[in-house]
């Protein structure tokens, strides 16, 4: 978030996280994990952030899975890394989590489970907006 003397609202790099929201929406993952600089936890556009990765954006809420999200600050050197920097760590859970691709004990998304059959469809698709 870093501002270069602009107004922070209106510098376009501090939207780019709209992209993600757009990916976390095609891909309704059952959970996921950001970091960034801990510095933007201060930040009054934090809020706006952890609130469309919650709701998703306004063009996209009906069909935007939702989040629960927790957040923390971590030193770097606490997890093995040999440099004193401090992340700010967000973890994401889909409120509404779908068992659609883990029924009949863990099965995978192709018939019949793990490693049998033809995959339905490619699991990771290209996302039109990329």
């Amino acid at each position: 978030m870093k501002s270069l003397k602009k107004d922070i609202q209106k510098d376009s790099r501090n939207f780019m996280y709209k992209y993600f929201v757009n990916f976390i929406n095609y891909y309704q993952p059952p959970f996921f994990v950001m970091e960034n600089v801990d510095n933007l936890a201060k930040k009054a556009i934090f809020f706006e952030i952890i609130r469309e990765l919650q709701s998703g954006l306004p063009e996209h809420k009906s069909t935007y899975p939702g989040y629960k999200i927790s957040y923390e600050v971590l030193s770097a050197s606490d997890y093995g890394v040999p440099q004193c920097r401090k992340r700010l760590v967000r973890d994401f859970q889909k409120i509404k989590y779908t068992k659609a691709l883990y029924k009949n004990n863990n099965r995978s998304h192709t018939e019949g489970g793990w490693g049998r059959g033809q995959p339905k469809a490619d699991p990771f698709p290209t996302p039109p907006f990329l």
